[in-house]
């Protein structure tokens, strides 16, 4: 285990710039897993003369367990990122780890609705409360449920996929120009707790959940498709 002085040196040598830098030693936040250093250029620190401060030098986390470090985005409030940060230490390992591995742009079609189809995920690797929780889902659902409309089928040609029951009329797979999902996504996310990939979340979030303008036909014809 990391002391808090090993910690502090190995936040410095992921602090990279090109000038000498320094941890503000008395605005560290120390938490049971370890440590948050902030910092800046050495001569700012000493200074406090403002052409001096640097721009892209968000916190810096070390877990003292086990001696992972993690440069907070600069665009994301410190207090929102520590509690994602937090959910995911109570997370499921495996949970997380599917959460962040998820290899492709599109989500939302289930190997439950697709007997015989390993190309789907099975929905209940996806199940996670504890991070559900911190979504603004809201935002989320007007995000997912309003994109452009890429293509259009059957509902009753996707079952539940945690109880099986098929239901009547049109099904969307819809896109931000980068992801493609299903616009029943939401309904599992809020009555189910379903979580969303890692990366989709990060793209969705980084957008402030603005969507682009509509794709052409073309371009929708070159988005990652679900086999099968």
């Amino acid at each position: 285990m990391l002391s808090q002085q090993e910690a502090q040196e190995l936040a410095l040598k992921h602090a990279s710039s090109s000038v000498p830098v320094a941890i503000y030693t008395a605005s560290t936040i120390e938490k049971p897993y370890g440590w948050i250093f902030f910092w800046d250029s050495k001569e700012f620190i000493e200074t406090r003369q403002i052409t001096a401060a640097l721009a892209d030098n968000g916190p810096i986390l070390v877990n003292k367990f086990s001696r992972v470090v993690i440069r907070c985005d600069t665009s994301t409030r410190l207090e929102a990122w520590l509690r994602d940060y937090e959910v995911r230490l109570a997370m499921d390992p495996e949970t997380a780890r599917t959460l962040g591995q998820w290899p492709h742009k599109w989500f939302g079609a289930w190997r439950e609705s697709h007997r015989g189809n390993d190309t789907y995920p099975q929905i209940r690797e996806f199940v996670s409360p504890e991070l559900v929780a911190t979504y603004d889902k809201s935002r989320l659902r007007e995000y997912l449920t309003t994109a452009q409309v890429a293509a259009t089928t059957s509902r009753n040609s996707f079952p539940n996929p945690f109880t099986g029951k098929r239901s009547f009329g049109s099904l969307c797979w819809r896109t931000d120009g980068v992801w493609l999902w299903l616009d029943d996504l939401p309904d599992y996310i809020e009555q189910h707790d379903v979580a969303l990939p890692d990366a989709m979340l990060s793209h969705i979030e980084g957008r402030g959940y603005r969507l682009p303008r509509p794709l052409d036909e073309e371009s929708l014809k070159a988005l990652e498709w679900p086999a099968g």
